[in-house]
């Protein structure tokens, strides 16, 4: 960008735009001075005491950094998170930050703010409603006891307690009240996604007359998936056509998402595809295969999903601990029943 910045014509005599030549690369704690020398087709780097070439064509927009590093290839993933770049190379990932001189000095002058404890306190892995808080103030808590369940994205979060304790400080802000206790978690979600929820002015409203063929609600078209039920949840921001393609087992579920404040998070529409799900014919056993395997999954873990199967999410993205993601794609995945396994196949015995 600076190389850019220096062509501009019009600048102010004596405070032109200059490229500059020394940084200092900092990866955690530890800075290297650098110093770069555009050449032919790329640039000349010095760290360390070590000189090396680097030939690319590379721009700062591209997240795939391709090069010849002293004739050799180089291939790098970067993304800019914040003021640094997270490198990714061979499944391992690096943050760096690129400073001055002068501002990697007074960076190490800036005190470390230690992060705050919170081992006393039961943090939810994502926001969300609380719909169920089974504790109040000044109650004996046990390791492994049921404390909360938190409502997020049509999934129920359990929140469990981590050591034995004494509550305080309990907030039931905005819980929810069912009109039957005696209905499952899983088959009250189930129940409430079936039934269709009335919206003035909306599309929605024109229900089908019996007789008539199935459609989408959001597209009017009979060619279009089936629509099952709808859900409109204001604390998640959501207002959701649930549709259908196919039948049995090989049935199809795909959801039409809009927010109800375009103005408001979260932005179900900011990205066309919100998530994928796919059918699992051992969610356990492939959870831990693939966390072995380093991939970063959404926290909460296995549990139980809006239609009453065990569900779990791969992460969109990675950390330094699980390099393999989602890819900028949030995955569910979902346990199979035992009737959709059998009609596809059921797992390989080989």
């Amino acid at each position: 960008m600076r190389e850019r910045a220096v062509r501009i014509g019009g600048q102010l005599p004596g405070h032109e735009v200059k490229v500059p030549t020394h940084f200092v690369v900092r990866f955690g704690e530890v800075g290297h001075p650098v110093s770069v020398t555009p050449v032919a087709g790329g640039y000349e780097l010095s760290c360390d005491g070590h000189l090396r070439t680097l030939t690319t064509d590379w721009q700062l927009r591209d997240t795939r950094f391709e090069a010849l590093l002293d004739g050799r290839p180089l291939v790098l993933q970067v993304d800019r998170i914040g003021l640094r770049y997270r490198l990714t190379h061979n499944g391992r990932t690096v943050e760096a930050q690129v400073l001055p001189p002068r501002g990697d000095e007074l960076l190490r002058k800036m005190p470390l703010k230690p992060p705050p404890d919170l081992s006393a306190f039961l943090l939810s892995p994502m926001p969300g409603l609380l719909v169920e808080l089974t504790v109040k103030e000044g109650d004996e808590v046990k390791a492994g006891q049921r404390l909360a369940v938190i409502e997020a994205m049509k999934m129920e979060n359990v929140l469990y307690a981590h050591a034995d304790s004494v509550s305080s400080m309990c907030w039931p802000a905005r819980v929810t009240a069912w009109p039957s206790t005696s209905r499952s978690s899983s088959s009250r979600r189930r129940h409430e996604r079936r039934s269709p929820v009335p919206r003035a002015g909306h599309p929605a409203d024109r229900r089908r007359r019996p007789g008539t063929s199935s459609g989408c609600a959001h597209c009017g078209s009979t060619s279009s998936p089936g629509a099952q039920g709808q859900l409109r949840l204001r604390a998640e921001n959501v207002d959701e056509d649930i549709c259908a393609i196919g039948r049995g087992a090989h049935e199809v579920e795909v959801d039409l998402m809009q927010p109800v404040d375009p103005e408001k998070k979260p932005a179900v529409h900011a990205t066309p595809l919100n998530h994928v799900g796919l059918w699992i014919d051992d969610l356990p056993a492939a959870v831990a295969w693939m966390s072995a395997q380093g991939v970063r999954f959404a926290p909460g873990g296995i549990r139980k999903g809006a239609a009453g199967h065990d569900i779990c999410f791969i992460h969109p993205k990675n950390n330094d601990q699980f390099p393999l993601c989602g890819e900028g794609v949030l995955i569910e995945l979902v346990q199979a029943p035992p009737e959709v396994v059998a009609a596809l196949g059921g797992p390989s015995d080989a």
